[in-house]
């Protein structure tokens, strides 16, 4: 509130990034929480993935559940590929034992090698050694994977570097669909706004369109601190793009509203 009594609200940088993509086949899958880590919005789960190949990468993972991967396999074709080095034995004994997911003890990074996260807010395994990353193009090469249909990305804050050097890269974005939790820490490391930015006008730039924001209050956070940001590749026809030949392919019948 201000001297003369108007509240007035703070403007976000999320604030001018808001959905622009129609998608009237949206669903949350594994949600078990209205507003929390678990569910993840995709578009077109009971048409655009039921093709046989279908590819599923997910990169950050709670050990303690699994709904949105499991929900998925429930729903989908879609051989599901879990990436994420800190987990415990016991988490990595349950992961493994779902049927249909592929569990690999690495993370996603800008390069091949070795990461850590020196920040409390963005590490929440406080205490953890670096650990091995690998760069998506690594990780599509030995996979043997020309094309992911859904790339979910829970990096705790990791997300700005790899995502500011795809978008960077002059190769096309090898996924239809992007599930990202961006996380924005005011005291941390990470520079704020230019990386933000980058990443944010770049998956725009690389007609990467918005279908659904939802702020994540789990952690009892600001509203702008946790975001997440459902994003569908389309072309220049506005039609989804769901293999790396970028063919004028359109979706279920309907297009995007741009």
């Amino acid at each position: 509130m201000d001297k003369d009594g108007h509240n007035w609200r703070l403007k976000y940088i999320w604030d001018y990034f808001l959905p622009v993509y129609n998608c009237p086949l949206k669903e949350k899958i594994g949600i078990d929480r209205q507003l929390g880590d678990s569910g993840k919005w995709l578009c077109g789960v009971r048409s655009l993935l039921q093709k046989d190949n279908c590819v599923v990468y997910s990169f950050g993972f709670n050990g303690e559940e699994a709904t949105f991967e499991q929900d998925l396999l429930r729903k989908t074709k879609c051989d599901v590929h879990v990436f994420d080095p800190t987990l415990s034995p016991e988490a990595q004994q349950r992961v493994s034992s779902i049927k249909g997911v592929t569990l690999h003890n690495y993370g996603l990074g800008v390069k091949d090698g070795l990461v850590e996260l020196t920040d409390s807010r963005q590490n929440m395994r406080k205490g953890h050694t670096p650990f091995p990353v690998k760069s998506l193009a690594t990780i599509t090469k030995e996979l043997h994977h020309e094309w992911v249909d859904v790339m979910k990305v829970d990096i705790e804050g990791t997300e700005w570097g790899v995502l500011k050097d795809l978008v960077a890269q002059k190769a096309p974005l090898p996924f239809t669909q992007l599930q990202v939790e961006y996380h924005f820490f005011h005291e941390s490391n990470i520079t704020v706004p230019r990386q933000m930015l980058d990443v944010l006008k770049g998956l725009t730039a690389r007609d990467m369109r918005v279908f659904n924001v939802e702020p994540n209050y789990w952690w009892a956070n600001w509203a702008q601190e946790f975001m997440e940001f459902a994003y569908i590749q389309v072309n220049k026809h506005g039609e989804v793009v769901t293999g790396p030949q970028r063919a004028s392919r359109k979706f279920g019948g309907f297009q995007s509203a741009l």
